[in-house]
């Protein structure tokens, strides 16, 4: 079974997880503009924790976005920094997959939710999921949409505490997607700055 290293940083939350065979171990602190300070010493502890060598990963995934703008790219930057040193490759997981993941077990009676989170002052990302049979999917990618027309009824950070564990839970789902380290990039979508045309957008994703 893969050895997957985790991160999530694109919240006030700082998370990482590693996973020894089926159990995960994960950290997670709230840690608001203090990500960069914390992350790499949770995943050396991590290790140590589990007397795992770093050599020991075949893999590394990290919540790629959209979300803060310094937490996102600190994420990218870290898993890259990882990768490249270790000579493996990354899965860069969307935001709004890794807060549905734990959606889909929190809120087991929804058929269909929206997600929402801070962009920057009066403007939030949405994205639109079903979950039918234990599958949740993807049914409308992050965009970016006034605060004030936030569908009515969704689910927000604030609502649902989504980690590095969840990174690893649909990660596991898409070893398949694995990148070069230097193609491990934020996710952005129509409004972001900078912004790349088509990078926000991505075909329906189930897990």
């Amino acid at each position: 079974m893969a050895t997957v290293l985790a991160l999530e940083t694109t919240s006030e939350i700082c998370s990482v997880a590693l996973n020894f065979g089926r159990n995960i171990l994960a950290e997670s602190r709230i840690a608001p503009r203090r990500h960069n300070e914390l992350v790499l010493k949770m995943v050396d502890k991590l290790l140590v924790a589990l007397e795992i060598h770093r050599k020991s990963i075949d893999v590394l995934a990290f919540s790629c976005g959209p979300g803060s703008f310094t937490g996102v790219r600190l994420g990218a930057a870290v898993a890259q920094g990882i990768a490249m040193g270790l000579d493996i490759q990354v899965i860069p997981v969307p935001t709004s997959d890794v807060m549905a993941n734990r959606v889909a077990k929190c809120f087991t009676q929804r058929s269909e939710f929206f997600l929402h989170r801070r962009s920057h002052k009066g403007w939030a990302y949405v994205a639109r999921y079903a979950l039918a049979a234990g599958s949740c999917t993807c049914v409308e990618s992050d965009r970016l949409v006034e605060e004030c027309r936030i569908p009515e009824n969704a689910i927000g950070c604030h609502d649902v505490f989504f980690t590095a564990e969840d990174v690893i839970d649909v990660a596991y789902k898409r070893l398949d997607r694995r990148v070069p380290p230097h193609l491990a990039l934020p996710k952005l979508v129509d409004g972001d700055s900078p912004y790349t045309p088509g990078a926000g957008q991505s075909k329906s994703d189930q897990f």
